[in-house]
């Protein structure tokens, strides 16, 4: 998949990584709630007006990179490919589903039940974006026998 699918899948929850890197095990994922502790002591939770508090988080073989930027190559690169922490088989990625559209059903929301962060007025819409997302990942691992 190209470097804007996998960033899209990114935003959704899912780890995404390049073919072509050196080092097994390495991805990047979407990092929430950032904060810094400022040369006073003091705790600086991180806020921008465009991204709010995210950033991208490379994870690799000596450790985490906050704010990690893609390269030229990486942006051009058409190897990337992606997968949702905890869900192994299409089953699961169809329960799931079954179990997050339920709880939406009728405007009735069970938000303590839901898989998802949290349930709003797009959440169905939102439910369906996922499901087609995640089952297009494991098809995508299932040929390239990745996981």
């Amino acid at each position: 998949m190209t470097f804007g699918e996998a960033l899209e899948c990114c935003k959704k929850g899912a780890r995404i990584y390049r073919e072509g890197w050196n080092g097994k095990g390495q991805y990047v994922e979407l990092a929430t709630n950032i904060s810094y502790k400022n040369p006073q002591g003091e705790q600086i939770n991180a806020d921008h007006k465009s991204i709010g508090n995210k950033a991208l988080a490379f994870v690799g073989t000596s450790g985490v990179q906050l704010g990690w930027l893609a390269s030229q190559a990486d942006m051009l690169a058409n190897d990337w490919n992606a997968y949702k922490p905890g869900i192994k088989t299409r089953t699961q990625i169809e329960i799931t589903f079954k179990r997050a559209k339920e709880c939406c059903k009728n405007d009735k929301l069970d938000c303590e039940n839901c898989p998802y962060d949290s349930c709003t007025e797009r959440c169905q819409q939102l439910i369906l974006e996922d499901a087609l997302i995640l089952i297009r990942l494991w098809e995508e691992n299932q040929e390239g026998g990745k996981q």
